[in-house]
């Protein structure tokens, strides 16, 4: 089963710490991202199979006018099988979610939809530039779950300015009941050319290390189990498309800035709007056997079942154990890496310095060719 991404590069303001392609661009323009984006799935529909995962994202895909999204919808359910139990994700931001939205959502089949909480509090998300408050989010919940969407992710961010423990333990508190079935926890990252940066603000890892150990304590308490370093879910609602990602599955990406993983080719889109909507031709990534090799290796090892060596030696026609078996032992010892089986895991209690351990891994990894 393959997957589909579509970018939509629209929010209605940016956020101080935002460094994604997106940005604030008038009606006409949507118009025209939304027709160009309709061309790219034509041309490009025989790429992939049967879809199980569909997932448009942003940006803030709510920002757009309902006739376009309806146009959007149309277009990828004329273009592309799904499977009976396709997983379709929207996401976007609380403020933009309306009666009218929602009620497009779930005529299209979207059945999941993760929206930016943040933090709770007002002072953080004024911080950050968020247009939205706790009482939007919540709002938006309750009109998801109206129309029968209850597959719902939120995402956390940990270390915006002035964020304290005591915020951090508020917010869970204010989260506990609400219709959630996954959250996304990320450490803030200060991103050369965002305000954020351009203030003379700077991240302190170790204590954003530190929140996130308490955020995994008490995500485990109510109820949401870590399935990747930032990701944590009700058991059975693991996001199904960023899986593939993290599998180096089958998934055709579209739009600008998007990118493609088809047919054991990667691919991208220009991330130039305006070059975007006068055609501008993908470009096809040179990658060699190693590079690929790495990335499977990285990304098994941020996932909570860890790297399975049949996995890479079905892939790879190499072992696991042989290539890597120095660093492996010495991450062992120091209790960074488990072997349990047929799985290499990074160590629960290093996952938020997962790729720190990474990096280590291939540093002392046996130089010849997987």
């Amino acid at each position: 089963m393959d997957g589909l991404y579509l970018h939509i590069p629209f929010c209605a303001s940016k956020c101080a710490y935002c460094a994604f392609v997106s940005g604030v661009y008038d009606e006409d323009v949507r118009r025209r991202y939304v027709g160009s984006l309709i061309e790219e799935l034509r041309v490009r529909a025989g790429e992939v199979g049967v879809l199980d995962s569909v997932y448009i994202g942003g940006g803030t895909p709510g920002v757009l006018a309902i006739s376009e999204l309806n146009r959007l919808f149309a277009a990828v359910r004329e273009r592309f099988r799904f499977a009976e139990d396709t997983e379709f994700t929207f996401e976007t931001n609380p403020e933009t979610v309306t009666a009218a939205l929602c009620e497009a959502l779930s005529s299209a089949g979207v059945n999941r939809v993760s929206m930016g909480l943040q933090a709770p509090q007002g002072r953080l998300l004024r911080a950050a530039g968020r247009r939205h408050t706790f009482d939007d989010f919540t709002r938006a919940l309750r009109l998801l779950t109206d129309v029968g969407i209850r597959n719902l992710s939120g995402d956390l961010m940990l270390g915006l300015p002035g964020q304290t423990f005591e915020d951090l333990e508020e917010t869970f508190c204010l989260v506990r009941d609400l219709p959630l079935t996954h959250w996304s926890v990320y450490g803030l990252a200060v991103e050369a050319g965002t305000p954020l940066a351009a203030s003379g603000y700077t991240a302190d890892d170790d204590y954003e290390a530190d929140l996130y150990e308490r955020a995994v304590e008490r995500l485990s308490e109510q109820g949401f189990l870590r399935y990747e370093t930032s990701n944590f879910a009700r058991r059975g609602f693991e996001c199904r498309h960023n899986l593939k990602y993290w599998t180096l599955g089958n998934y055709l990406g579209a739009g600008v800035a998007a990118h493609s993983d088809t047919g054991g080719v990667r691919s991208f889109n220009t991330s130039d709007l305006n070059a975007y909507l006068a055609g501008a031709p993908r470009c096809v990534e040179t990658e060699s056997r190693r590079d690929r090799e790495e990335e499977f290796v990285m990304l098994s090892l941020r996932l909570e079942r860890g790297l399975s060596r049949e996995e890479y030696r079905r892939r790879f026609g190499a072992e696991f154990s042989e290539r890597y078996a120095v660093p492996v032992r010495r991450l062992r010892a120091l209790g960074a890496l488990i072997e349990d089986g047929d799985a290499v895991r990074v160590s629960p209690e290093r996952a938020y310095v997962a790729n720190s351990i990474i990096a280590s891994l291939f540093a002392g990894a046996d130089s010849r060719e997987a």
